[in-house]
């Protein structure tokens, strides 16, 4: 946070094998988590693998949509709330955060993002507060948003149907 305004960067998921995930948790709840992750990140996207999903900054007003329009990660319901922010939360500090998602949470979430028709996203994405969320919602960003969320839910099967785990990181 700046001067009161809330400044979000770049996140990204990322797929997780099971030896990954047992690497993962042996982290602790230190910085070595986020280190772990930023390796991780930075080896998948030298060999540009599908297991790694970029989002930019468009997660913020994702996570909004899907939750309750605000940046809490328990803020909405399961299992929406958990495609972004939510999931068990790993890492917190540094403006840097990491949430984990469990493999049988996957499916779910999944099922629910495909669930979501477009008008209803639409409504949830020109509903948010200008004044929570730091600037006024618009078309441009909308459509951006909504092809974004197509991804995650892309993702999101995979992987269902791998049974993997998955990752959120995001700079805040």
């Amino acid at each position: 946070m700046t001067d009161g305004v809330i400044v979000t960067g770049r996140g990204f998921h990322l797929a997780l094998s099971r030896e990954e995930t047992k690497q993962l948790m042996a982290q602790g709840e230190g910085a070595a988590v986020r280190q772990f992750v930023l390796d991780l990140e930075a080896a998948r996207q030298a060999s540009k693998s599908d297991l790694l999903l970029s989002l930019d900054d468009t997660w913020d007003a994702m996570h909004r949509c899907l939750a309750d329009g605000e940046l809490d990660p328990l803020g909405g319901e399961f299992p929406l709330n958990h495609a972004i922010l939510g999931g068990r939360p790993l890492y917190k500090d540094d403006g840097f955060l990491v949430a984990f998602v469990r493999p049988d949470m996957t499916p779910f979430i999944a099922e629910a993002i495909t669930h979501l028709k477009r008008d209803e996203f639409r409504q949830r994405y020109f509903q948010l507060d200008p004044a929570s969320y730091q600037r006024e919602p618009n078309q441009k960003e909308y459509e951006s948003v909504w092809n974004a969320l197509q991804r995650v839910r892309d993702f999101y099967e995979a992987a269902a149907e791998d049974r993997t785990a998955v990752v959120f990181a995001a700079e805040m």
